[in-house]
């Protein structure tokens, strides 16, 4: 079993939220956790992402205001970090879905007639 199937095979559930709280801080992880939210995911209507996003920056600026600066510094690339790998599960999932998609049209026989036409129009022997 990979990594991305244990993230929700076994589970049985789907869920709108998951949001992973830390001494130094507060995250969204849902895509984390699920990764075909088609599939495993109910809408994320409780809020506006916008109030969300706002209501998670507080608690963090909250859990690391007696933090020095190299603190908050370090803090904030982490953060980053694992901002960039949380789009990644997202994009990969978007990515997979769209490929389910387009990959029963890529197995229609390609027209032999129109191919031989661009073959012969990138040899010169025809103009477009």
């Amino acid at each position: 079993m990979t990594c991305s199937d244990i993230s929700y095979i076994g589970w049985g559930k789907s869920f709108r939220y998951c949001i992973a709280f830390s001494a130094d801080g507060v995250t969204d992880v849902t895509n984390r956790y699920c990764r075909n939210q088609t599939k495993h995911s109910l809408e994320r209507n409780k809020v506006p992402e916008a109030v969300l996003l706002f209501i998670l920056d507080e608690i963090r600026s909250i859990r690391r205001r007696n933090k020095n600066k190299e603190e908050k510094f370090a803090l904030e690339g982490e953060d980053a970090w694992e901002s960039r790998e949380l789009r990644h599960y997202y994009v990969s999932s978007l990515t997979a879905e769209v490929a389910k998609l387009v990959a029963p049209m890529s197995t229609t026989k390609p027209d032999p007639d129109a191919q031989k036409a661009a073959e012969s129009r990138q040899n010169g022997e025809l103009r477009p």
